[in-house]
């Protein structure tokens, strides 16, 4: 089924939803219609003909739960036809393995149920974002990274922990959160680390892939401080509220991720 409801109005910006709830789907559309889009709806992502979708101005809403596939393998073969188009899948439950793969496939996640306007309001997000850039919204040349930021957690010198020392590390993750050794090679320039301690001048450097595996945290762009070692980090996850170690001054601190955001460069 694809129903384009007032699809001849040019100058309004466009949704292509897929959705296998034929009720969902044309509540979903309605809904769409009033907020003021032109709405293509699809059934399923047999009917989605990617020569057939527009370039710009237009957004893909795509379920996640459908019977014979996922909206994760749905973008996949669009983002291998080409279609660069903003998207957002639509789920119950966004776990951090599927948050981490709809980065990669420049898509955002919005969780049901679908109340209020928080939908509408991420779809005109990325078509605003889209259209400042003047670019498709996941160039094939662009390195996705994320901008991971730690706090130093609880420990006998900081028993509540301490939110003023701190890292901020660029790198890329795999889609289970650890570190990507493969990715890095190709993107090591823009794997940086920063080091914030009190009101001390940030440190700043580039995390390393070393030999046996190891990271390090060279420090080469202030030339400030000795080199410390992420301890484990080839074993760690770096997702929200997981607790990393790092090697400095001849002892190991735990640090707490407190957030991590999609970076391109």
């Amino acid at each position: 089924m694809v129903a384009r409801m007032d699809a001849q109005v040019p100058d309004r910006p466009k949704v292509i939803l897929v959705d296998d709830d034929e009720a969902l789907l044309r509540a979903l559309g309605f809904s769409l219609e009033l907020e003021g889009f032109a709405v293509e709806s699809h059934l399923d992502a047999v009917s989605i003909k990617p020569e057939s979708l527009p370039a710009q101005d237009a957004c893909l809403v795509i379920d996640y739960h459908m019977p014979d596939t996922d909206g994760v393998q749905v973008l996949q073969a669009l983002r291998a036809s080409q279609v660069a188009l903003p998207a957002i899948i639509i789920t119950t439950h966004a776990g951090p393995h599927l948050r981490a793969t709809a980065r990669r496939l420049g898509a955002t996640i919005v969780q049901k149920p679908l109340i209020g306007p928080a939908l509408s309001s991420e779809i005109r997000t990325l078509l605003k974002a889209a259209s400042a850039k003047k670019e498709p919204i996941m160039p094939h040349d662009q390195i996705s990274l994320e901008r991971i930021v730690l706090e130093l957690a609880r420990e006998p010198a900081h028993p509540q922990g301490d939110p003023t020392e701190r890292y901020v590390i660029v790198a890329p993750l795999s889609e289970d959160g650890r570190l990507d050794a493969e990715a890095w090679k190709a993107s090591r320039d823009h794997c940086r680390v920063a080091r914030e301690s009190g009101s001390h001048a940030v440190s700043l450097g580039h995390l390393v892939h070393g030999p046996g595996g190891h990271w390090i945290l060279r420090f080469d762009i202030t030339n400030d401080r000795p080199a410390e070692k992420g301890f484990r980090f080839e074993d760690e996850r770096f997702v929200l509220g997981e607790y990393i170690s790092i090697e400095r001054d001849g002892r190991t601190h735990a640090f707490r991720v407190v957030s991590s955001t999609p970076v391109r460069v």
